[in-house]
């Protein structure tokens, strides 16, 4: 006959930060391993339902970004939309097949993988080139790995370089005063109402004001994870939430919000993710039932192959069974 020894009551989420012998047992408790399993706002733990048949089927896929009711993504080295059939079309022939980076405006979907930069036009469905520009000291906005839009002018990453187009005018820039030499390596540059936060793979930093007298401040003394930022509705973030939009994204010592303001708050002090390699971010809303609803914020890093590790904000890790634990001393 088996003895209860625990009742626990609040799953607290994974934290592997702790030697598992320091973890104190109790009625609100951490897991030393978690798989496979959500954990909700009333910190209530439900084992996923599992993966399903691919709803498209294809090789090499990888940048898929959505926005509106558009979906791009890049198979092999083609820049492609999905249907709403969950066929595809070919917008953008022979891109290469590095990261593509997107951002959404109005009626279009901005986007650039340091070869090529366009736009994709919504309301006409086609890819559109940026036009040669012959004025003296313009020149056309040149590609980058990062992109975004802030302010009325469109933002690259070029290495350590961050490009801001004209304003109103994101085909063209000034090559005496449209860039900024930040060192490094972006990895990161997104915008909130006020400023930007961006990230050079050394800390990541503030830029408040417009782009021709933005002053800088450190925001956090460690860098962004590239490809693991999302901008996200502030209300739906913590316990009071945030006005406005925030950025989430991933540190080697977890996880960083940054608000307007410039102030970033560190949340989950007891999870650092397993690896510091580039990876990819979402932010979805699980609706389990009427009773059960809650935000999610993933990331995805590859190691290999085949191993792909996800992290969470609850703080947990999915490979696709379940095997959780609780220490008890």
């Amino acid at each position: 006959m088996y003895q209860k020894i625990l009742t626990v009551k609040e799953l607290l989420g994974l934290n592997n930060v702790l030697p598992p012998e320091r973890i104190p047992p109790g009625g609100r408790a951490f897991l030393t391993v978690a798989q496979n399993l959500d954990i909700d706002d009333s910190r209530k733990g439900t084992i996923r339902g599992g993966y399903a048949d691919p709803t498209y089927r294809g090789s090499n896929i990888h940048s898929m970004f959505s926005y509106l009711d558009v979906v791009l993504f890049v198979e092999g080295v083609n820049l492609k939309r999905l249907k709403p059939d969950y066929s595809s079309e070919i917008i953008y022939e022979n891109i290469g097949n590095a990261r593509m980076n997107y951002v959404g405006v109005q009626n279009r979907i901005y986007y650039t993988n340091d070869s090529i930069i366009g736009y994709y036009d919504i309301l006409f469905h086609e890819a559109i080139s940026f036009a040669e520009v012959t004025q003296t000291y313009k020149m056309k906005m040149p590609p980058g790995h990062l992109i975004e839009w802030y302010m009325g002018r469109l933002l690259v990453a070029r290495g350590g370089e961050l490009w801001a187009s004209d304003p109103m005018a994101p085909h063209q820039t000034d090559t005496r005063k449209g860039f900024k030499q930040l060192g490094g390596y972006l990895t990161m540059i997104r915008a909130v109402q006020d400023g930007l936060y961006v990230s050079n793979g050394d800390k990541t930093f503030w830029l408040a004001g417009e782009f021709t007298e933005m002053t800088r401040t450190t925001a956090d003394e460690h860098p962004a994870i590239l490809g693991t930022d999302v901008r996200v509705d502030g209300d739906s973030v913590g316990g009071k939430g945030f006005p406005g939009w925030v950025i989430v994204w991933m540190t080697k010592t977890g996880m960083a919000v940054g608000p307007a303001g410039g102030e970033v708050v560190k949340v989950n002090p007891y999870f650092r993710p397993e690896l510091e390699y580039a990876g990819a971010a979402m932010a979805r809303k699980i609706v389990k039932n009427t009773n059960q609803q809650f935000y999610q914020y993933l990331i995805t890093q590859k190691i290999s192959p085949d191993v792909i590790v996800d992290a969470s904000s609850y703080l947990f890790k999915s490979t696709g069974s379940l095997t959780a634990s609780i220490l008890i001393s």
